[in-house]
């Protein structure tokens, strides 16, 4: 009995979690610098990818945002003050002289992001990863991976959605017209009600 127990504890799945609620606790990688969270984060996972740390379903404000990497270069400081949709900021402290690189990769933006305050930005779209480039120390960085498409992207996809509604609905005007007949009518529905479902099932994540 005991043994059969024992299976049955193994084979029930377990969620694992921490929270990052300590300003002063540091994530120290290949590039040697800190990497430290301004706020409350909960991670599912931490490890290491591409020579930065990892953080697997990154939760801040209640939001999962997916998987996101960060790093720094020795003698920098790279605090993670907010995470977005769309943006990343941090701020970087260093007393090291000159440019600094920190180094960012957020899943969910498989995109070049555009830098605030920074000297340079380069994106290596191979591993995902945007080097930050900064001078000084205090420098607060605003990475964006919003793009026209991504900003537009909504709306096109509420046209999408509404679209088979206005064919069915000028469908039946025009059956009412005796425009069309019947039964070209019950195909035009018969489509606009797919369209429907497909768009429903989009919304789903399928």
């Amino acid at each position: 009995m005991l043994p059969l127990m024992f299976l049955m504890l193994l084979m029930v799945p377990a969620a694992q979690c921490f929270t990052i609620n300590n300003p002063d606790f540091n994530f120290v990688n290949s590039h040697g610098g800190n990497v430290r969270f301004g706020d409350v984060f909960t991670t599912t996972q931490n490890n290491v990818a591409n020579t930065l740390n990892r953080f697997l379903s990154l939760v801040f404000g209640g939001t999962n945002y997916g998987t996101l990497s960060f790093d720094c270069d020795t003698g920098v400081n790279m605090t993670i003050i907010s995470v977005s949709q769309y943006t990343v900021v941090y701020n970087v402290s260093t007393a090291e002289p000159g440019a600094v690189n920190t180094y960012v990769s957020y899943a969910r933006n498989d995109n070049a992001p555009v830098g605030t305050n920074t000297d340079t930005v380069t994106y290596d779209a191979a591993t995902n990863i945007a080097t930050v480039t900064t001078t000084g120390n205090g420098v607060l960085v605003t990475l964006t991976y919003s793009t026209v498409t991504s900003l537009l992207a909504p709306s096109i996809n509420i046209m999408i959605y509404f679209i088979p509604i206005i064919a069915m609905l000028v469908g039946l005007e025009a059956n009412k017209q005796g425009v069309i007949g019947n039964r070209l009518f019950v195909f035009v529905a018969l489509i606009a009600a797919l369209a429907v479902v497909a768009g429903a099932l989009r919304l789903l994540g399928y």
